[in-house]
C-alpha cells in the first residue's frame, strides 16, 4: 500500500506546484487586465471569452508538462510499479482539471485536450525515467 501512496501523493503535490508556478510564469507573458472583474461567475466567464487563444495554449502546455513531471517523480519513488501509479496521477490531475473547467468557463477544444492529454503526458514522463534507469543497468 505505502508504494503506491507515497509516489502518487508526492506526484500529485509536485505536479500541483509545478502548475502553479508555471501558471505564474504565464501571467506574464499574458497578464491579467487592468480593473478584471472577478466578483461574478458571469463576469469570470466574460474575462475568460477576452483571453487570447495564445494564453490557452501556453496554458495547455504548462498543464501537460506538470503531467509529465508528475509522472517522472512518481516513477523514481516506485520504479517497480511505475505504470499504476503515473496511470492514477494522470486520472487525479485529469479530474482536478474538468472540475477547474466547470468552474471556471474554458474553451471546448482546451477542455477535451486537457481530457486526452494528463494520462499520455503523465505516463511519457514515468517512461522517461524508468527507461534511463533501464539504460543506466544495461550498462553494467
Amino acid at each position: 500500500m505505502k508504494d503506491r501512496i507515497v509516489p502518487v501523493v508526492v506526484g500529485l503535490m509536485v505536479g500541483w506546484l509545478t502548475i502553479f508556478a508555471l501558471e505564474k510564469l504565464n501571467h506574464f507573458a499574458y497578464p491579467m487586465p487592468e480593473g478584471a472583474d472577478l466578483s461574478s461567475k458571469e463576469a469570470i466567464a466574460r474575462l475568460m471569452a477576452s483571453i487570447p487563444a495564445g494564453a490557452f495554449v501556453l496554458l495547455f502546455a504548462s498543464w501537460m508538462v506538470s503531467a509529465a513531471v508528475s509522472g517522472m517523480v512518481t516513477s523514481k519513488i516506485n520504479p517497480d510499479k511505475w505504470r499504476d501509479n503515473v496511470i492514477i496521477v494522470g486520472v487525479v490531475l485529469s479530474i482536478g482539471a474538468l472540475i477547474n473547467m466547470v468552474m471556471i468557463p474554458h474553451p471546448t477544444w482546451l477542455i477535451v485536450a486537457s481530457a486526452a492529454g494528463y494520462i499520455p503526458f503523465a505516463y511519457l514522463g514515468g517512461k522517461i525515467v524508468n527507461n534511463r534507469k533501464n539504460e543506466a543497468r544495461s550498462y553494467y
